[in-house]
């Protein structure tokens, strides 16, 4: 566990890891302003705390321009669908 003392504020400050905002907090941000609360001051407070947030489930631009704009990182169905790499080739 890190001393209060150690932790450094500041943007991408990486004292800490950076934490994720998982699927189940940014679902229906979009569609209710009582459900973006929460994520939103958990983003403020990551930010003020100098903390890199990683939103994961962002399914639609909305959530982006809620959510997006204020995290370090994000990832989800907006962006990209899930792929596997293709297979290694191999020399003859």
């Amino acid at each position: 566990m890190a001393r209060p003392g150690s932790l450094r504020p500041g943007p991408f400050s990486y004292a800490l890891k950076p934490k994720e905002l998982n699927t189940g907090l940014v679902r229906g941000v979009d569609q209710n302003s009582h459900r973006a609360a929460t994520p939103s001051e958990l983003l403020e407070l990551a930010k003020d705390l100098g903390v890199a947030v990683i939103v994961e489930g962002v399914e639609t631009e909305e959530q982006w321009w809620l959510l997006g704009l204020d995290a370090d990182f994000a990832q989800g169905y907006f962006f990209a669908r899930p792929a596997f790499l293709p297979p290694t080739l191999t020399s003859a």
